[in-house]
């Protein structure tokens, strides 16, 4: 999926021009690692020699692959290998044990990072597969990689879980800032009632941020009393097939579908595909004079919604680190506390397997704290 429109900067200055780029087409730059694999895939070579737009759609198609991410991550091992095998007179992009051997243990000789190492056999064996070449892999030349990657792990710093979160935390914020002018939303501060909405999104569908900054006003649609939405993507359903999830009604004053609808009110919103409103939720803002105005064709980076979530809670008086990792371990944890079962909860997070919701419950420290209460007291023998 195309997130070109992804903007870094949270207000854009008024004099910059509101228009939302058109999709790229993929990169066919005869610099770029694929289009040089490709050029020399046997396989290919005749077909793309007898009608050279053919060129631009094996590219297209090895480049959709893989997630974008993903190749993204691939495309920059190449690139710095490609210039190892140059420096060092090896051939590229055909090359043998080896090259890829020399290439290890230079990367374990500058310390590289264990998250680099990591990249390093898929994308060399994407590069394989994109030149139809038998795998360079032997046994010795991975028993190397992983004693590198083993020596980079060792040098990594421990790992931090995202800072923990509360339900009471979140009412805190609803508290001050939503429920007073709950019925007149026209009054809520832009930026605060955007973060109000998406921490209560991500609470009552535990979803990923990337999931939360693709969506758009016509992914959501309103069915009886309740919401429902549709997921175009996910990093857990690469090949687009959709999935949906529920926000149900309820009679509290928090209730999420209240929230929802005084946000869309807000913004001028429209539910359902029908109404084809491909305004970003997760929108950027516009300073004009004193008066903050939405970019809805733009959607809000990671850091910029983060430090959003951070200054809520500094205003209710909230020292913390919290991310929108947070707000999902809290909707995990939170359903799991309530009685659900591993599939109920996998079907909220929109998971394939019970691993993730498993992992976000041991991981959990009122967890760890009911497993180790089981163990008996130590206690002296009876007289």
């Amino acid at each position: 999926m195309d997130l070109s429109h992804v903007d870094h900067e949270e207000v854009v200055l008024a004099s910059t021009p509101l228009v939302t780029p058109s999709s790229p087409s993929p990169r066919v730059d005869s610099g770029h690692p694929c289009s040089v694999a490709l050029a020399d895939n046997t396989d290919l070579s005749s077909a793309l020699h007898r009608d050279p737009s053919l060129h631009r759609s094996a590219l297209a198609c090895l480049l959709s692959s893989k997630a974008t991410g993903t190749f993204s991550s691939y495309t920059r091992t190449l690139r710095r290998f490609e210039e190892f095998c140059i420096a060092n007179k090896l051939s590229y992009p055909h090359f043998s044990s080896d090259a890829a051997l020399q290439f290890i243990l230079h990367l374990d000789n500058t310390t590289v990072s264990y998250n680099f190492l990591a990249t390093v056999k898929p994308a060399l064996t994407l590069l394989e597969q994109s030149l139809g070449s038998p795998t360079a892999f032997t046994p010795s030349l991975n028993l190397f990689l992983d004693g590198a990657r083993r020596r980079a792990a060792a040098r990594r710093p421990p790992r931090r879980k995202a800072a923990a979160l509360s339900s009471s935390d979140i009412t805190a914020i609803l508290d001050k800032f939503y429920l007073p002018l709950a019925d007149t939303p026209h009054l809520l501060h832009l930026v605060q009632f955007r973060t109000i909405f998406r921490l209560v999104f991500i609470y009552h569908t535990a979803c990923r941020f990337d999931c939360f900054r693709r969506l758009r006003a016509c992914h959501l649609e309103l069915v009886g009393p309740n919401i429902f939405v549709n997921f175009p993507s996910a990093k857990n359903d690469q090949l687009h097939h959709g999935s949906r999830s529920a926000i149900v009604a309820s009679p509290s004053p928090y209730c999420p579908v209240r929230l929802f609808k005084a946000f869309f009110s807000r913004l001028g919103f429209s539910f359902g595909a029908a109404a084809a409103d491909r305004s970003f939720l997760n929108f950027q803002t516009r300073r004009n004079a004193a008066v903050l105005l939405p970019i809805t064709t733009r959607s809000l980076s990671y850091s910029e919604a983060t430090k959003n979530l951070r200054d809520l809670l500094a205003a209710v008086g909230i020292t913390s680190e919290a991310t929108d990792k947070s707000l999902k371990m809290l909707a995990v944890t939170s359903a799991f506390a309530a009685g659900a079962s591993c599939d109920d909860v996998m079907h909220l997070g929109r998971w394939r397997t019970p691993h993730m919701p498993l992992h976000y419950k041991h991981n959990s420290d009122e967890f760890k704290q009911s497993i180790s209460a089981v163990v008996p007291v130590l206690a002296p023998p009876p007289q």
